[in-house]
């Protein structure tokens, strides 16, 4: 659920992921944006994404990726409406902190789309999960791009119940140009 000042939308994601191999990832993501009280901002998108893993150290791995991308949900508010491409350079670190396990990763991506609109995204993300099966998790997402800025915070807690994690967020966006909050649930499966 999102709130844009005098406007709010629903928003929904679907996203999967399978290794094709230890060294080589499939993600797909589908994201749908449909406002309550006007069908002008509404938006779809999707992406298709071959990431690999380049190197993997005890505690650190560094990934690069290629993807497909079309329309502007995949963008959020500042997305590109056509279709186009992507990649992204990542580098995540985990380890123990007592029993509970701790990681952040930060990614750099580009995205180039057919309308010659082109956007540069920087993630940030880090947590905790405790032995109790929590899950603390903050990111904060930059982009900066032909359709303006954006830069987002979201904090998330959710907990593992067998193969699924169930979980609620609080996003913000906090670069100033415009005005969005939004209240996440989350539903994740793990095969």
């Amino acid at each position: 659920m999102e709130d844009h000042g005098p406007f709010s939308a629903n928003r929904s994601d679907l996203y999967a992921e399978y290794g094709l191999t230890d060294d080589w990832t499939l993600a797909g993501k589908f994201e749908t944006v449909d406002f309550e009280t006007s069908n002008a901002f509404d938006a779809d998108g999707y992406r298709l994404q071959l990431r690999r893993a380049l190197w993997r150290g005890d505690f650190w791995s560094t990934t690069a990726a290629v993807g497909f991308v079309e329309g502007a949900a995949i963008g959020g508010r500042l997305g590109c409406e056509s279709r186009g491409g992507e990649v992204e350079l990542g580098v995540g670190h985990s380890g123990q902190l007592g029993e509970d396990t701790y990681f952040a990763g930060l990614t750099l991506g580009h995205r180039s789309h057919e309308s010659d609109c082109q956007t540069n995204r920087l993630e940030f993300v880090m947590g905790v999960s405790d032995a109790d099966g929590f899950n603390y998790t903050t990111q904060y997402w930059s982009e900066r791009g032909d359709n303006g800025n954006s830069d987002k915070v979201e904090i998330m807690i959710s907990r593992n119940l067998g193969a699924f994690e169930a979980g609620f967020a609080t996003r913000y966006e906090i670069g100033g140009e415009f005005e969005e909050q939004a209240y996440v649930f989350s539903l994740a499966f793990r095969h």
